[in-house]
């Protein structure tokens, strides 16, 4: 990180690209790290705003996590289907919305600089114009730390 308590990131998604930066209210080597997060990126035809407030707890190579997170978009009205069902996963009716986002997870951390991380998050809408009907959604990554 930029310090001990201060992180600086880059992002890159099936569905955006962006910068984040985090900051450890609590930063632990072992045990529960509390922190809070902004960022902001590109996506289809718009962009994104967020805050995140994330907990952790490291036990060895292993750091379960839990992070709560709002997200302000300004984007085109647009529709998300799967491409082998054609069944709507959501939908964006307005060119602005806020949504929040529930993440539950785990990293494996190799060393002191590489991670696989893996979860499972929950999105819901804070202000019309964004529907989920497909709620649960399933992802991977691996990370590097400077």
């Amino acid at each position: 990180g930029l310090t001990e308590n201060l992180d600086f990131g880059l992002h890159w998604e099936s569905l955006s690209v962006g910068v984040r930066a985090k900051y450890a209210l609590i930063n632990n080597n072992s045990g529960w790290s509390l922190a809070s997060a902004l960022g902001t990126g590109s996506s289809f035809g718009g962009n994104h705003y967020y805050g995140d407030f994330i907990g952790s707890y490291l036990t060895g190579s292993w750091e379960p996590y839990g992070t709560v997170r709002a997200v302000l978009v300004k984007n085109d009205p647009l529709e998300f289907k799967d491409k082998d069902t054609g069944q709507v996963s959501f939908t964006i009716d307005k060119s602005e919305y806020v949504y929040g986002q529930f993440i539950l997870g785990t990293r494996y951390w190799f060393n002191s600089n590489w991670l696989f991380s893996i979860e499972a998050s929950s999105l819901f809408p804070i202000s019309s114009g964004f529907k989920v009907e497909k709620n649960v959604f399933a992802g991977a990554s691996f990370g590097y730390r400077f």
